[in-house]
């Protein structure tokens, strides 16, 4: 198996290769107009092509409805221009942003006020703390163009919840973070303990009593001192993780007479479809217990087959709240 310590440095190397193309342009709105290809061009003449979220971040800069307009780029770039252009050169001076570049790509348009701290510093400030860690394994590394996601395991940090009334194995809780970024303004710099069911392979995350983990936007402080933040986040996250398993443990004692009414009410503030509520029922017949760690199971459960991480993240977030009903 690969250490967390060779992973590390085999996600630092992608990194260090990907910083050497990343610049930053500060650029007010005005000053830049969208070529008849669809490509937005500088007064120098650089030609930038736009992301997915970039794009839809720059539609919404305009009032333009982003999904009509990515439909339409596609028919008819010239069209789309015009419609752009015409919105561009009613800003003033004042509209600086700055352009977050991959090459020529754009892959977010944030305020000036951003504050850049990026996978490489955040990642690299997080493996230089892997002494300071219980023996772990990283389970998952998740990209997009929006936002990243770290998973680490602390095999050390674990509680035998007796055997699962699924298959009679043990029913073993294991400890870990969720360590989450954003270079392109998406969400927050996070870190959040994980607690992981290791008979179903499925995770809830969440706060502790303390909610003092790491949360911090990406305004309002100097990259220079933010690093011991970051240091002090992730070592409360791995500390909570034993408070949430703790927890996990009374809410069997929480008794739900009508847990499929709870399902549902929980549904609608999810605002899941009718299918995805079906699943989340499913996911509950899998090992029903009429308590609050059923409940609670069927959705981290339901959360382990979603394919959107970005939901599933959210599903999982949502099964950590309903834990704060444990006093």
């Amino acid at each position: 198996m690969v250490s967390m310590g060779e992973k590390f440095n085999e996600i630092l190397r992608q990194l260090e290769e990907e910083e050497k193309h990343r610049t930053d342009l500060n650029l007010s709105l005005n000053s830049i107009r969208m070529s008849d290809e669809g490509k937005l061009e500088t007064k120098e003449g650089r030609l930038l092509t736009l992301g997915e979220h970039a794009f839809s971040t720059f539609c919404t800069e305009l009032r333009l409805p982003a999904n009509y307009m990515r439909r339409l780029i596609v028919e008819k770039p010239d069209f789309v221009a015009q419609q752009v252009n015409y919105f561009l050169q009613k800003f003033d001076d004042n509209s600086r942003r700055k352009f977050r570049l991959l090459n020529d790509k754009v892959q977010g348009i944030v305020s000036e006020r951003y504050v850049p701290y990026d996978d490489l510093q955040l990642f690299g400030t997080v493996n230089d703390m892997i002494d300071r860690f219980p023996e772990g394994v990283i389970t998952g590394f998740y990209r997009d163009d929006k936002r990243t996601q770290m998973r680490i395991r602390f095999p050390e940090i674990s509680k035998n919840m007796g055997y699962a009334e699924e298959d009679g194995n043990t029913d073993e809780l294991v400890g870990g973070i969720t360590i989450q970024n954003s270079q392109v303004g998406y969400s927050r710099i996070m870190c959040v303990p994980l607690v992981w069911r290791k008979v179903c392979s499925n995770g809830m995350m969440g706060w502790g009593e303390s909610d003092n983990g790491l949360r911090q936007r990406h305004i309002h402080f100097e990259p220079t001192s933010i690093r011991q933040q970051i240091e002090d986040g992730v070592l409360v996250a791995v500390d909570t993780t034993k408070e949430l398993m703790n927890k996990m443990e009374l809410a069997r004692e929480i008794k739900i007479e009508k847990p499929f009414d709870e399902l549902k009410k929980y549904s609608k503030q999810l605002n899941l479809n009718k299918k995805q509520t079906g699943k989340l029922e499913e996911a509950f017949y899998h090992e029903p217990q009429n308590n609050l760690y059923g409940v609670i199971n069927a959705f981290t459960r339901f959360a382990r087959d979603l394919k959107n991480n970005e939901v599933q993240t959210d599903i999982e977030m949502f099964a950590g709240k309903l834990l704060r009903q444990v006093a």
